[in-house]
């Protein structure tokens, strides 16, 4: 965001106060006008190629080569480590940005500091940079990450469900989702055990901290094509945990889309 952090939260309380839903009404551009300055926007570091194409992570070396692969996202081109020594539950993962200083701003103060207005410019950001490939997936619905009942009490919220709303109605209020607004289905998945914060542990651990973590409520009937939403990429472990539930519950197909992801070399 802007260079100076003060200056940097003064623009953007100001268009939390001035933003509201009629103002996806418009083109992209008018959009950005009314929630974020010309400065704040150019800061982002969004995420395009080379990037890993199954977890959507930026590749900054040369990745690695995999086997040709074909799907309605288009999965032909480079891995990054991790992808290519694991296997993955789901299809294919875009991510909006890298996790620098400037997401990692945005996405605590949405996570951490009650600051829900930063849910609609991260939608509309999403909807904009990664719309053509949603539109390319066509996913039935939209499945939030969960959080844990005790943690989404002290919260208030669960982050990934409110930027999957706003995702969902940036796209809608665009033209990007086609006749319909994509569903959010809060429904289908459950945080079944409390767990440590991701962001505590290392690989193994984020793999033993997720076990028995995600359930789903009952039988997914009409087999249908689902996306995870999540705010942060890492690992994988998070995205992969949900994926394997749904799967084995009766879904199709498995995508994520999450605003941020850190780098692979």
């Amino acid at each position: 965001m802007c260079r100076d952090v003060t200056a940097a939260e003064s623009c953007r309380r100001e268009i939390s106060r001035t933003a509201g839903p009629a103002d996806t009404r418009s083109v992209f551009s008018d959009l950005f006008n009314s929630y974020i300055c010309p400065e704040c926007l150019s800061d982002f570091f969004y995420i395009q190629k080379p990037y890993c194409r199954k977890c959507g992570k930026q590749l900054l070396g040369s990745g690695t080569p995999e086997s040709r692969q074909k799907g309605p996202a288009g999965t032909q081109g480079l891995l990054c480590r991790d992808c290519a020594a694991k296997e993955r539950s789901f299809r294919e993962c875009r991510c909006l940005a890298v996790y620098d200083d400037v997401m990692q701003e945005i996405l605590t103060n949405i996570k951490y500091r009650g600051r829900k207005e930063y849910t609609q410019l991260m939608g509309l950001l999403a909807a904009w940079r990664l719309g053509p490939w949603i539109a390319a997936v066509r996913p039935d619905a939209f499945v939030p990450v969960p959080v844990h009942p005790e943690r989404k009490q002290v919260r208030g919220y669960n982050q990934a469900e409110l930027l999957a709303e706003e995702l969902s109605q940036a796209l809608y209020y665009t033209g990007g989702s086609g006749n319909g607004k994509i569903p959010v289905r809060t429904d289908l998945l459950i945080r079944a055990k409390k767990t440590t914060a991701q962001k505590e542990l290392n690989a193994d651990q984020r793999l033993m901290n997720l076990q028995g973590a995600f359930a789903v409520t009952g039988k997914i009937t009409g087999h249908p094509r689902l996306m995870i939403i999540d705010d942060i990429y890492t690992t994988g472990s998070t995205l992969n945990a949900c994926s394997e539930v749904l799967l084995r519950a009766g879904a199709a197909e498995i995508y994520g889309l999450c605003m941020a992801a850190g780098t692979d070399s």
